[in-house]
């Protein structure tokens, strides 16, 4: 019963770090950086998602090399620094000509860091500590509880913006991401070779 709270919560962890929301509305922060022309911003919101189904196709040689919770941790302290970064970005650069390119650099290593350690990890974990037996309700579960947090986020997202604007939300994320890290290397288990006892 432990494990399947703990892969409820791995899930909503996954979405409640903000970052899949921040990709969904890429566009609208590549313009508010500076890209005022909506095709530039789409072409940057475009090579950061080309970096993120690299990152993914990349990570499939090196999952298993590697503890699960190491690379979790990797990610969420790799998502973390960078959201820290573009924080301070839109704090310290506004209306700079640099802002733009910064963001757009610091966005595709956000990308590549948070797919490569975390959310692709992450969905293994997620299936892997769910005890055979419920795995399906598991699994169903942790996929609705992740899209319950994607529709709260985005739902709440430009308005947060707007009340902390988006310096402030970026440093909101990264807190997050930083407290997470606890949860992953305490309370949660390996699911690397993880024995399941029989129900």
């Amino acid at each position: 019963r432990a494990y399947f709270f703990l892969g409820l919560s791995m899930a909503a962890l996954t979405e409640a770090i903000g970052i899949d929301t921040i990709f969904g509305y890429a566009p609208i922060i590549y313009q508010k950086a500076g890209f005022a022309d909506p095709s530039a911003a789409i072409a940057a919101t475009a090579a950061t998602n080309l970096v993120q189904a690299l990152s993914a196709l990349f990570i499939m040689v090196f999952i298993d090399r590697s503890r699960r919770k190491i690379l979790l941790s990797w990610g969420l302290f790799l998502a973390g620094f960078m959201l820290l970064l573009l924080s301070l970005a839109f704090w310290l650069l506004a209306g700079s000509a640099a802002l733009p390119w910064v963001v757009l650099v610091l966005m595709i290593l956000l990308s590549a860091g948070y797919t490569f350690y975390f959310i692709s990890v992450a969905w293994v974990v997620i299936t892997e500590i769910f005890h055979p037996n419920v795995r399906p309700l598991g699994l169903a579960l942790a996929t609705v509880i992740s899209y319950v947090f994607i529709v709260i986020l985005s739902q709440f997202y430009l308005d947060l913006a707007r009340v902390l604007s988006l310096g402030g939300l970026f440093f909101l994320f990264s807190c997050i991401c930083f407290a997470s890290i606890y949860f992953v290397t305490k309370i949660l288990v390996e699911t690397k070779d993880i024995k399941h006892v029989r129900l």
